[in-house]
């Protein structure tokens, strides 16, 4: 998993992270401050009367600005610049799910440009996903063949906070699968404190066909990043409604697993927690560098769920708290947690994440990859 702080227009498209070595390794970037033109305010759902704070009809006295604000987080329902949307409130979270960010990619629309989504006046159910985009079932998503599919979800925890940071997650799948419907990313949003963005783009040859006649479609000029122009699309879109989740549009993240490293910069550290690799007696895995095994930490995986030991969630817990931290501040670091100290690739060290043996600290990693077959074969 990696992730990069970045304009949210979407204009300047995050940079690579990558997977290095013989085990896990993953990326953490460095961070980018928004400069937003402008901050959005907190969209009220329950309007003030038109007589004013004095009273209203049946003499009643209109809400204050803060009880406004308070409501209007804890409510199922939120206004976005398109229309209001309904979604689903739990004792400590808000799931808005399925939102519409762009047209439907049909028609003429295909291999275009994403435009932005018709505006509504009726309420927007937004308790289910929208439908996953166009891939195989054999890739284990359940397939899908409906090219409606350009919606995105939203979580966001309940609270009086103001301003919380928002935590953009671009699914991997090798361009050809995935979903943002498969992250359930309450326990990101709620242990974080985060608004946790999800969404579908694009992929395989709806996202990536390139040619000539087509180069006139997209708003680069060149076919074939209509995926890329999706995600995009995304972020001008987390820019405009941030706030009305109560999250801050001037401080924003994007993260993302697999395939994704080509859109953010990195910083490197190693997974050593590997849950899908550690032998099971009496079996034998050979490690090597698997994709994604950090993500069921962060969130709920729907397509491969995970069952946690006691000690497994306590270690989920540190790993979201340094992500939320570095959302929050470019800054992993935070009470209660083992320091992450700031380290370079040229070092060779970096932080590696375990539950089990060492555990959380300060590791050469270099040094541990080029040894690692000679200390297995001659332990000490």
């Amino acid at each position: 998993m990696a992730g990069t702080r970045s304009t949210a227009d979407g204009t300047n498209p995050p940079r690579r992270w990558q997977k290095h070595g013989v085990r896990l390794s993953r990326a953490l970037a460095v961070q980018h401050r928004l400069h937003a033109t402008a901050a959005l305010a907190l969209a009220a759902v329950v309007g003030l009367s038109a007589c004013g704070a004095g009273g209203g009809a049946g003499g009643k006295t209109a809400p204050d600005v803060k009880t406004l604000a308070a409501q209007t987080r804890m409510s199922a329902v939120v206004q976005t610049d398109k229309g209001p949307i309904k979604g689903v409130v739990e004792s400590n979270v808000r799931v808005f799910q399925g939102v519409p960010y762009a047209k439907p990619p049909l028609g003429e629309l295909r291999w275009a440009s994403p435009q932005p989504a018709e505006p509504w006046t009726e309420t927007l159910d937004a308790g289910e996903p929208g439908s996953i985009c166009p891939q195989d079932k054999q890739m284990g998503t359940g397939g899908s063949e409906n090219e409606d599919c350009l919606y995105l979800n939203v979580t966001a925890p309940v609270t009086d906070r103001k301003k919380l940071p928002v935590f953009v997650w671009i699914h991997g799948g090798v361009g050809v699968a995935g979903s943002g419907s498969e992250y359930d990313a309450r326990r990101l949003a709620t242990v974080g404190q985060m608004v946790v963005v999800t969404f579908n783009y694009r992929i395989g040859i709806f996202g990536t066909l390139s040619h000539p006649k087509l180069d006139a479609s997209s708003e680069t000029g060149t076919s074939g990043g209509f995926g890329s122009e999706d995600q995009r699309a995304v972020m001008r879109w987390v820019k405009a409604n941030a706030a009305a989740f109560g999250g801050d549009p001037r401080n924003v993240t994007i993260a993302g697993e697999k395939n994704i490293g080509k859109y953010v910069p990195s910083y490197f550290f190693e997974f050593a927690e590997q849950i899908t690799t550690k032998p099971t007696p009496p079996s034998k895995v050979v490690p090597g560098a698997v994709h994604g095994s950090d993500v069921p930490y962060l969130f709920e995986y729907q397509r491969r769920p995970a069952p946690f030991t006691a000690k497994q969630k306590r270690f989920a817990e540190k790993m979201i708290k340094y992500w939320a931290n570095f959302a929050a501040k470019g800054n992993p670091n935070g009470s209660g947690l083992p320091e992450w100290p700031v380290s370079t690739i040229l070092r060779g060290h970096g932080q590696s994440l375990d539950s089990d043996g060492k555990g959380i600290r300060q590791a050469d990693l270099a040094r541990a990859h080029k040894c690692q077959f000679w200390n297995e074969l001659y332990p000490q």
